[in-house]
């Protein structure tokens, strides 16, 4: 039996529990049984149940519990012989993968498929009405009402839809239909979609209902207040015009309320139509408007006879108004004469008042002739004018304005003489006199020829201004602001002038100092007053300054460790020092000898705070630099005193810094006793040099222990040192001792098995090493000392091994052993068997070699041609770098017949001997050892006879114990060839650059290290050093030559005993001639030997470093790469950023290697592509076609296939789209040059004018890169952002620290560091230097 059935949605199925709260427990049972039925469905609203998966499941069972009955027989063997003691086994053991019980189950499916075709063609019926559940019933009126009130014809065509479809639903099937052996049943689906549709209809119905019941009540409003306005008798002209104006439109609101009504009676018919039911009250409502316009209509007449009564009555009144204004306009007049005659201004009180009654009287006219005029507008009648009383107005102004001003004045002046003298402000009285004045003699100017008796008043007015002007000075004098702040300096001037204090007290006015005529002592008072300002001025300067520092506060930000530090002092000792700087001048003054104590006083405040910080912030950098170190147990446990003693500093300052963290002015805080803080502070910083200087030790001993760690600066180290209770944790450390160590392989028992390199090659260690041994745990000096020894061990018993490994083919010798033994070997390999072929005597030997090495060479090149890992890929690499060379020398040895081992055509080469189980690397006659330092798998530098010369050179200059000086232009490849020379010995090669500010404390720690290591050194640049810095390292640099020369163990080396190991070697190299170089002295000169590098030959690079990538036809291909580089420096213009040598060599090579293992396509395609990649980018627009020009001569025919980045674009412009900016193409473009730069380019330059749209573009590309994650080989970006400009250069690059003699990371070099670190994350970190960027 087969039941259709619908899927409720989640709300209704809620909603239904809501309303049925009674058989909940009987509805959850039913819904869980829906649930699992739906389950199986693929989510359909109208499904079956049981669904076609639980039918096949249920006719399946049988069999299923056929064969598990079966598995259940065992065999009778166990019980019919139970002494054997025989096993229990199944007899027929089944599974259902059986072939018949598969068949059978294939036979099922297929009935039930005939089953369900029937059902099927029944639900689809069904289906057609899934629209009934799109949405809930009551969105479907919503939607139908959206636009507010539609047509009845809308709304019988929306109700006919869900009518017509219950009539179908109830039409589509017999409720219970028998089909093969199914019986379907419908009743269920059937009933919900008929009772959906209902739902719906009524919801329409409803919905009109309540339409209908809202109008008839805003019909009804609209009618009341209708009726309401009509019916008011007007009290005033503005009712009377309201009320003509809506009986003028109630024609007009009627009809439109009728057109309502005709609405509302079409929406009745349909739920008339339809047997809703609704209130018979409603229905009333409705009845009552069709009778109201007739009634409004009544109402009209009566309020039109109403309203014509009333504007006759109006209008008449408004006459007798206009006509009593009249006369007393004529009244104003004879006022306005009395008052132009007022001649005397000594009555100025009584005629003022006279003026102000007339100004109100005609400003009461101006509002009388306001009103008259609006009532005639609104009557619609000519609209009066006074021309009178404008001129009324205008010939009485002038007269308001002086008699104003008169009693103002004399107001003023009563108030001046009798108010306390040192209330008066001369600024203020200065200001109001001359206003007066000036008003004064602009009306004489006005009435000097129209009113004589005006012009008296004001001559009178000018006559008190000028006898109050004589009084000035003594306000002046007196009033001023140093007088009011030292009321002693009254006592001066009666002193001075004789006067009677109390008598002056008492009597302490303006009018008083008249009486006895102070100003008869006029230069006595400007004097005392003088004195007084300077000293106030001093005094005042004084305060100010007090009271800023008092408000300063200090910036503090919070620390990690839950405390706070203080951010910046620099603003606050810059005003300390001004300020300081201010009271020298004003202790130099006269005046100042009142008030020198309490200048000395502030001095002395400002003085000991600037001390204090001082003081503080030198307390705060050692706090800061020595809180993580003492953080850690190892290094508690090896300096217990100098615990202690930070414990008490660090208790200090966090009690302090809680304490400031408190107050926001902690200069003026009670709390704080500066002295006392200062002296603390001072203190501190003397303990803090004392534990510095045990630390420095402390780290000395380690460094002397295991020579590496000489070349690390103090926090790193300690940050070695702080780790070593679990030895695992030193783990990213090991790149910084060891160069190609990136990380060791711990066993369980914490030994040290196996190293790796940052390629991810793993050599096995001879011997395990034991970090828990011994005294060697918790050193984590003695057991990495224990790993050197070992590495060096391993790799000299794996050459060994390796030497011995003759029966292998050399394809496979290659990818059996290490990367650097397969180098080594094969050079003592190449020696060998160069040595036999020369000592034959026989030409032909040496070209049979000859052809030897090119077959050899052929295969490895084979190889590099097929699917190999990286690893392999970069030994083969270096493989074929060597190969080359050593088949080239072979070469020109049979062209130049050398016979012997001893020609100079031999002896010259780098050549490699294994003799008494020694490895030795020998050129001309020097001899050195190969030092088994483990180099990982690497790349090896292209040998050019510039190469060689080089390294006879400085093997030479190291057999004789000097030093190697390479010099030339940059890019010559100076410090590289050193790098590679240390290669190819096998030893630790450490480049250091060099600049202005290194001195020779700096380079002792370095030499020490060199010495007491064995290593090699380069120092890059070494002619940036100061010459003065340069002659003490001259004596450094002989000292460590003549140890070495005297095979000393130890020597002493600037006052302290070291020990020495012969294999260490001073390099350097310089650029002469550029600006901010030294000439090295004499004495240094003759230390090392110099050798001139010059441009090389870049034809011979590019074709062995194409030729290690696989290509096969190498030299054309080279020859043209450097001939269009070559062209381009000559015809291209020329820019800052355009560079065409080594550098845009190697980028170009390293780029077509990459797309030979990518690109199936010929040689000439992909080296040109490559060229496109890396210089198209970085050439201007004129540029562009003739670079296209000199690469089209030089590679005739090649077209350029255009490169699949569809995936790429089409993730930049959804980027590009996302951050609303237009993806336009020539952006596009650059993005995807930017791409292909990165691909091949560790660092690059956008260049671009302002607005050009540079950081958009690496921003586009980096959100792209992210957005493509994890998709044909795309790796996500992360960019640190830094604006260079933003902060100092020794923030940016570091700095060194004069205290602790150490180096400090800038900003620069930790977020290197940073991102060097992270090596296990492949996403791609971008260090971008934009000043657009936040630091």
């Amino acid at each position: 039996m087969i039941h259709i059935k619908f899927r409720k949605r989640r709300k209704d199925k809620k909603k239904d529990k809501d309303k049925k709260k009674k058989e909940e427990k009987e509805k959850e049972k039913e819904e869980d049984k829906d649930k699992e039925e739906e389950s199986d469905d693929d989510g359909e609203l109208i499904y079956f149940s049981p669904s076609y998966d639980k039918v096949i499941k249920g006719l399946s069972k049988p069999i299923e519990w056929l064969v598990e009955l079966v598995n259940t027989i065992n065999k009778l063997e166990p019980d019919l012989i139970p002494f054997l003691y025989l096993p229990k086994t199944i007899s027929y053991p089944l599974t259902m993968k059986e072939d018949f019980i598969q068949k059978a189950l294939e036979k099922i499916k297929e009935y039930a498929d005939i089953g369900f075709r029937e059902p099927i063609e029944i639900i689809e019926k069904f289906r057609k009405f899934e629209y009934l559940f799109e949405r809930p019933a009551k969105d479907t009126p919503k939607t139908l009402f959206s636009e507010g009130k539609p047509s009845a014809q809308k709304i019988r065509e929306s109700l006919k839809v869900f009518d017509d479809a219950m009539r179908a639903i109830s039409a589509v099937c017999i409720n219970e239909k028998n089909t093969h052996f199914f019986q379907v049943r419908t009743e269920h689906i059937k009933e919900n979609l008929m009772n959906k549709a209902n739902e719906i209809f009524t919801a329409i119905l409803k919905k009109t209902c309540d339409l209908c019941i809202e109008m008839v009540d805003t019909i009804q409003k609209g009618y009341n207040s209708m009726v309401e306005k009509l019916s008011i008798d007007p009290k005033d002209e503005k009712e009377l015009v309201m009320l003509k104006d809506e009986i003028q439109f109630h024609e007009k609101k009627i009809e439109e309320y009728e057109d309502q009504v005709r609405q509302v009676t079409e929406y009745l018919e349909i739920l008339e139509d339809n047997r809703y039911e609704y209130k018979d009250s409603d229905w009333a409502n409705f009845w009552n408007l069709k009778l109201m316009p007739p009634e409004i209509r009544t109402i009209v007449v009566e309020s039109q006879r109403r309203a014509n009564t009333q504007e006759a009555r109006f209008m008449e009144r408004l006459e007798q108004e206009k006509e009593k204004f009249l006369k007393e306009l004529a009244i104003f007049e004879e006022e306005f004469i009395t008052i132009s005659k007022f001649n005397v201004y000594k009555n100025v009180a009584r005629n003022t008042q006279e003026v102000h009654v007339l100004k109100e009287k005609l400003g009461n006219a101006q509002e009388q002739v306001r009103s008259f005029n609006e009532r005639e507008n609104l009557f619609k009648l000519p609209i009066s004018e006074y021309e009178s009383l404008t001129d009324l107005i205008q010939r009485f102004d002038p007269y308001n304005k002086m008699w104003d001003l008169c009693f103002e004045f004399d107001s003023n002046v009563n108030e001046w003489y009798s108010e306390p003298f040192n209330k008066l402000s001369y600024s203020v009285i200065d200001k109001r006199m001359d206003s007066v004045t000036r008003e004064t003699q602009r009306l004489m100017k006005f009435f000097a020829d129209c009113s004589e008796e005006a012009t008296q008043v004001l001559k009178d007015l000018k006559v008190e201004i000028d006898k109050f002007r004589a009084q000035m000075p003594l306000i002046e004098l007196l009033t001023t602001e140093a007088i009011h702040k030292k009321p002693q300096t009254w006592q001066e001037i009666y002193e001075k002038c004789g006067l009677n204090e109390k008598e002056v007290t008492e009597n302490f006015n303006l009018n008083y100092f008249v009486e006895i005529n102070l100003l008869q002592h006029r230069e006595v008072l400007e004097e005392i007053s003088k004195k007084a300002e300077k000293q106030w001025a001093i005094e005042k300067k004084l305060t100010e300054m007090n009271d800023k520092v008092k408000g300063m506060g200090l910036e503090l930000m919070p620390h990690k460790s839950g405390t706070h530090l203080v951010k910046t002092v620099e603003e606050i000792q810059q005003v300390l020092d001004e300020f300081l700087n201010v009271i020298q001048m004003l202790k130099a003054s006269p005046h100042i000898k009142q008030i020198l104590k309490r200048a000395t006083e502030i001095e002395n405040r400002f003085i000991t705070i600037q001390d204090c910080l001082e003081n503080w912030m030198k307390c705060q950098r050692g706090w800061l630099y020595l809180e993580p170190i003492f953080s850690s147990e190892d290094i508690v446990k090896k300096l217990p005193q100098e615990q202690r003693k930070f414990d008490v500093i660090d208790k200090f300052f966090r009690a302090t810094m809680e304490i400031v963290a408190k107050e926001a002015k902690p200069f003026d805080s009670p709390e704080l006793d500066l002295e006392k803080i200062n002296l603390e502070f001072d203190t501190h910083n003397k303990t803090l040099e004392v534990i510095q200087k045990a630390l420095t030790d402390y780290l000395e001993t380690k460094r002397r222990a295991f020579a590496r760690f000489f070349f690390l600066s103090d926090e790193e180290l300690l940050e070695i040192l702080s780790e070593t209770k679990d030895p695992t944790r030193v783990q990213p450390h090991m790149s910084k001792c060891f160069e190609a160590i990136n990380e060791v392989e711990f066993s369980p028992d914490l030994e040290v098995i196996a190293m790796i390199s940052s390629e991810k090659e793993k050599v096995k260690f001879i011997r395990p090493v034991n970090v828990n041994e011994g005294d060697k745990k918790g050193n984590v000096e003695k057991w990495l000392l224990e790993v050197e020894s070992v590495m060096q061990k391993t790799l000299h018993s794996i050459c060994k091994e390796s030497i011995k490994d003759t029966g292998t083919p050399r394809t496979q010798w290659i990818r059996k052993w290490p990367g650097q033994i397969v180098l080594a070997v094969n050079q003592i390999r190449w020696t060998n068997g160069a040595e036999h072929a020369i000592m034959r005597k026989d030409d032909t030997d040496l070209e049979a070699y000859l052809k030897h090495l090119n077959a050899e060479l052929d295969d490895v090149v084979d190889l590099v041609r097929g699917d190999l890992t990286s690893l392999e890929r970069m030994t083969l690499g270096a493989l074929v770098v060597i190969d080359v060379h050593a088949r080239d020398t072979i070469q020109d040895m049979v062209s130049k017949g050398v016979e012997s081992v001893n020609d100079f055509d031999w002896i010259s080469q780098l050549r490699y001997y294994w003799e008494d189980n020694v490895l030795k690397v020998r050129m001309i006659n020097a001899e050195l050892k190969y030092n088994f330092e483990y180099l990982g798998n690497s790349t090896r530098l292209v040998i050019t006879p510039l190469t060689d010369r080089c390294y006879r050179t400085l093997l030479g200059a190291f057999y004789l114990q000097y030093g190697g000086a390479p010099e030339g232009p940059a890019g010559t490849g100076k410090t590289e060839s050193v790098k590679d020379l240390a290669k190819a010995i096998a030893i630790m090669c450490v480049v250091f650059n060099c600049s202005d500010t290194l001195n020779y404390l700096a380079m002792r720690k370095f030499f020490k290290g060199l010495a007491s290591s064995g290593g090699w050194c380069c120092f890059d640049e070494f002619n940036r050093i100061d010459l003065e810095v340069l002659s003490v390292i001259a004596q450094q640099v002989m000292q460590i030559q003549e140890a070495i020369k005297g095979k000393k163990r130890n020597f002493l080396f600037d006052g302290e005993d070291i020990n020495l190991v012969p294999t260490c070697a001073i390099n350097i190299t310089m650029n002469p001639g550029y600006a901010g170089r030294s000439e090295l002295p004499d004495n240094l000169k003759a230390l090392f030997r110099p050798c001139a590098m010059m441009v090389p030959d870049y034809s011979m690079i590019s074709e062995i470093m194409l030729y290690s990538y696989g290509f096969k036809d190498a030299r054309t291909l080279a020859r043209k790469i450097v001939a269009s580089l070559k062209l381009s420096s000559e015809q291209l213009s020329s820019q800052q950023h355009y560079d065409f040598g080594m550098r845009a060599v190697k980028a170009i090579l390293t780029a077509a290697g990459q797309l030979k293992r990518t690109m199936k396509a010929d040689e000439d395609i992909i080296c040109m592509r490559a060229l496109y990649d890396v210089n198209l980018p970085k050439f201007t627009m004129n540029d562009i076609p003739l670079f296209l020009s000199i690469t089209s001569d030089l590679f005739p025919g090649v077209k350029m296939p255009d490169p699949d980045y569809e995936l790429l674009e089409n993730a930049l412009i959804h980027v590009i789209e996302e951050a609303n900016l237009i993806p336009e193409k020539g952006f596009l473009k650059k993005c995807i040059e930017l791409y292909e730069t990165i691909m091949v380019r560790h660092g690059l330059m956008l260049v671009g004018a302002a607005f050009s749209g540079k950081s958009k573009v690496l921003d586009s590309l980096q959100r792209a890169m992210n957005y493509l994650k994890g998709q044909k080989n795309f790796t996500g970006a992360f960019t640190y952002k830094l604006n260079p400009k933003s902060i100092k250069i020794e923030q940016l690059y570091g700095k060194f620290d004069p205290d602790s003699k150490a180096w400090s990371d800038g900003v620069l070099c930790i977020l290197m560091r940073l991102c060097v670190k992270d090596v296990e994350n492949p996403e791609r970190k971008w260090l971008l230097l934009d000043r657009k960027s936040v630091v």
